[in-house]
């Protein structure tokens, strides 16, 4: 399997880099991210499987850790991120209409 990430994958490291020291709960990436929880989960087994991400249970709760590796991956630069590239437009700056 490849170890590359889509921009949506990319996108949900990113956000987990935020998480504090227990990690965060899916519901709460959900809200950050501004997609359902459902897609959090199925993304949090994607990136688990890649090896980004953790998944620890405390209780009832479950909470979502980045791994080293995407501490990494955030603190290199998600310009030379696997995946990564060519995830922005160039915009042309915009002329007078005449």
């Amino acid at each position: 399997m490849s170890n590359d990430l889509t921009p949506a994958e990319v996108r949900f490291v990113i956000a987990l880099r935020g998480a504090g020291p227990l990690g965060t709960p899916p519901t709460g990436l959900a809200r950050a991210l501004g997609i359902t929880p459902a897609a959090v989960g199925t993304l949090s087994y994607a990136i688990e499987r890649k090896g980004y991400c953790t998944r620890e249970r405390y209780g009832m709760r479950i909470f979502l850790r980045p791994t080293p590796q995407a501490l990494a991956l955030v603190d290199v630069g998600l310009h030379s991120a696997p995946g990564a590239q060519g995830t922005q437009k160039r915009r042309a700056p915009r002329t007078p209409g005449g």
